[in-house]
């Protein structure tokens, strides 16, 4: 009896996301209290920039490294050395008596923060064409259930100390470690991670160099995205802030965190229960475009809007298009490469979000600081027609990357 090629495999799945939701959770804990943490030892914004930075860098070098790694020798065995990473790092994050032990507690978090990325080229792996864009839904969907939760957890234990919310995140850093021990089923793949991948002229760019114009293609509309969406995340709360008013004042933390969990309740709905049945009814292409057109569109809306209906109608709007859009040109990537190089290729693609989220903020922080409000809103809208502009141009050139087979 053939199996069933149209529905995930629930035995993988299941515990990929709990543990993709156990990491998500800890790092969400971790976030929102790391400026306070670093300012309690007498940090500056400047250091404490500088420390955020830190972790980008540190990932942004370390990703395809272990991508690659994981093509070689398994993804579990990778997640499990990124998992003990972060664990590690947690736990010298809680001792750290000064700055210099929280920058390489954070630098050493950097270098293993292969979870994510490995976690999902090891659901690339057992997923068919046909539910990529759902298998990887359920790992974005997963990252956001612990987003939204890490942060309520970190604002409780906050008030016992500072510390208490960082042991926090290395028990579940620990949990996730076991979950993935116990409950992740070994790699399938083994045998064609084996096979040498095509020599090149240019074998220092590793998959790069032995690319087609597809992944090109791909990689610089999800450069392109992770670049406009750093700028837009990193810069809302002060937008809002400055721009609209809840019950007679200026929107503070508390509404801004309304406007992120509003955001982050519609990813998860989407990617976990409309991503397979729109992809049924349109191309991978054409969804692609219609999330990145109504992005821009939301952005225009967010930047004209001069009340609380249209601030939420177009977070609603972004957030809607964004969770369709991020599974889809991330399945699109993974079409241009073969198995033995989908690590590497999911490396590649966080290095290029952990470029972004370094060069994204401050693009927009200069605009914010500027008092370029609506300008900041346009730029961003800009950045997403083009891109969906661009996948147009792609399509028509056949070079955007098709599914092996049609959705089911």
């Amino acid at each position: 009896m053939t199996p069933d090629t149209s529905k995930l495999d629930l035995q993988v799945m299941v515990p990929l996301f709990c543990i993709v939701s156990i990491d998500a959770i800890g790092m969400g804990v971790i976030l929102p209290l790391l400026p306070f943490y670093a300012a309690h030892y007498g940090a500056t914004a400047l250091v404490i920039g500088l420390l955020t930075a830190s972790f980008s860098l540190a990932q942004a070098v370390a990703a395809p490294w272990l991508g690659r790694l994981s093509d070689r020798i398994g993804r579990k065995k990778v997640l499990l050395a990124s998992q003990a990473g972060t664990a590690l790092s947690l736990v010298m994050l809680a001792l750290s008596g000064g700055m210099v032990l929280v920058f390489i507690a954070r630098i050493l978090d950097g270098l293993t923060s292969g979870n994510m990325s490995v976690a999902t080229a090891y659901a690339v792996d057992r997923s068919q064409a046909g539910t990529r864009k759902q298998a990887i839904g359920v790992i974005s969907a997963a990252a956001g259930i612990g987003l939204i939760v890490g942060p309520s957890l970190s604002g409780m234990l906050a008030s016992i100390s500072l510390a208490a919310p960082v042991w926090l995140a290395a028990l579940l850093s620990g949990a996730s470690l076991i979950t993935t021990m116990v409950l992740l089923p070994a790699d399938q793949l083994v045998q064609d991670r084996k096979k040498p991948i095509p020599a090149s002229p240019h074998r220092r760019l590793s998959i790069l160099a032995t690319s087609s114009p597809a992944t090109l293609a791909t990689l610089s509309i999800l450069t392109a995205f992770f670049l406009a969406f750093s700028m837009y995340i990193s810069q809302l709360a002060l937008f809002v802030n400055a721009r609209f008013e809840w019950a007679g004042a200026a929107m503070e933390a508390r509404e801004v965190g309304y406007l992120f969990t509003v955001a982050g309740a519609i990813n998860i709905f989407v990617q976990l229960f409309l991503m397979k049945r729109i992809g049924r009814a349109i191309s991978d292409s054409g969804l692609a475009i219609a999330c990145l057109a109504s992005m821009a569109a939301g952005f225009v809306l967010l930047a004209v809007s001069p009340g609380l209906i249209g601030l939420f109608g177009s977070v609603a709007i972004v957030s809607f298009a964004s969770s369709l859009a991020r599974p889809t040109l991330t399945a699109a990537l993974t079409f241009t490469a073969a198995p033995n190089q989908q690590g590497s290729l999911m490396g590649i693609s966080t290095s290029a979000m952990a470029v972004s989220s370094i060069v994204g903020p401050i693009i927009a922080g200069a605009l914010i600081s500027a008092g370029y409000y609506v300008g900041w809103s346009l730029v961003i809208a800009a950045v997403f027609a083009m891109s969906a502009i661009a996948i147009g141009i792609f399509t028509a050139k056949h070079v955007w990357p098709l599914p092996d087979h049609p959705e089911n």
